[in-house]
């Protein structure tokens, strides 16, 4: 049996676009989605000269390492949203059902998969997330969830599908639900965007989708963490470090996962830095920045970020939530207000 190859998908049809607060089970607007290479240039790291940083852990930034995978296939993935997972500042995460793959070898094998879908007004974090796991690509499967692409299509600001995504993000809306975008005006101190995310950022006549692989559950609360999870934890940042990627603005209890249950899904794979194989996945790089810092230094930030998942975690206790009723505003009258 062969595994699917992360640049195997060309074209994603998805049905079931998208459940409403009124009837969380419908859904029956389809669309279909092409994939979009993300430039190697779409982000630029923040760099530090070494030779003036001295005793600062500034070190030399390697090269993207070389990508494995074969040439991009012409695969066609068609299915349908299923149970809603998870949701973010940028995206809401649904289960994906009914998966086919088709204009592929028959023997591949595709593992159970989760569509991440980015709010309308969020379509550069997405993309700029999905440079993030092609420049991590030599730890999918190890540290991080396998991505199998990035998918756009256009949609008129009057669509259906546009007004659907519109009201699901209303029923998961964030507690910071602002225009502005914090993590590029971050990007721009390093200089000019990329004109595909300059362009983007103007846009929202465009829904973005990744195809990620299917994790576990998060760490259970209200227990402590065995030293063999937290070293686990620990080493599963490193494979970043190593990388030069830091990702301790995004390190939360909610983006670790369990890494998936061997019978039903791929494997895990061993670190190529270390030889270790994770139990546990992150996920979530909206924040990441790719900066020269040593792995040493990289890894005391990262430190800093996983004490406060242990402290959430032991520290946890079980309470009664009194949840708020739903809103009176019907969705019609929100989405008038967003366009």
């Amino acid at each position: 049996m062969a595994t699917l190859a992360f640049n195997a998908i060309a074209t994603v049809t998805l049905t079931g676009l998208f459940p409403t607060r009124k009837n969380p089970q419908a859904g029956s607007l389809t669309t279909q989605l092409q994939r979009r290479e993300v430039p190697l240039n779409l982000l630029k790291p923040a760099i530090r000269d070494p030779s003036t940083c001295k005793g600062n852990g500034f070190v030399d930034m390697p090269p993207r390492p070389p990508s494995k995978q074969p040439p991009p296939g012409n695969a066609h993935l068609h299915a349908s949203l299923g149970e809603y997972l998870g949701h973010g500042h940028s995206s809401i995460v649904f289960d994906l059902r009914d998966v086919q793959l088709s204009s592929a070898p028959s023997d591949v094998v595709v593992p159970p998969l989760v569509v991440k879908v980015a709010r309308i007004n969020r379509v550069t974090s997405l993309l700029r997330e999905a440079w993030f796991y092609d420049d991590m690509e030599c730890i999918q499967g190890v540290s991080i969830p396998r991505c199998y692409g990035y998918f756009e299509t256009e949609v008129p600001e009057d669509s259906d599908v546009r007004r659907q995504l519109l009201a699901v993000a209303k029923k998961y809306r964030p507690e910071d639900d602002g225009e502005e975008n914090l993590v590029l005006s971050r990007d721009q101190m390093m200089g000019p965007l990329h004109p595909l995310l300059a362009e983007r950022c103007q846009r929202r006549d465009i829904i973005a989708v990744t195809i990620l692989e299917k994790l576990g559950p998060q760490l259970p609360l209200g227990q402590e963490l065995s030293e063999e999870t937290k070293e686990d934890l620990e080493s599963m940042f490193e494979d970043m470090a190593h990388l030069c990627i830091n990702n301790v603005e995004d390190i939360r209890w909610e983006n670790i996962l369990q890494a998936p249950d061997t019978s039903s899904s791929l494997p895990s794979l061993p670190s190529p830095f270390t030889q270790k194989v994770h139990r546990w996945r992150a996920i979530d790089f909206e924040l990441a920045i790719k900066i020269n810092l040593s792995v040493p230094h990289c890894q005391l930030e990262h430190y800093c970020g996983l004490g406060g998942v242990y402290d959430h975690v032991e520290s946890w206790y079980e309470e009664e939530y009194s949840w708020p009723e739903e809103e009176s505003e019907s969705d019609e009258d929100w989405l008038e207000s967003r366009d």
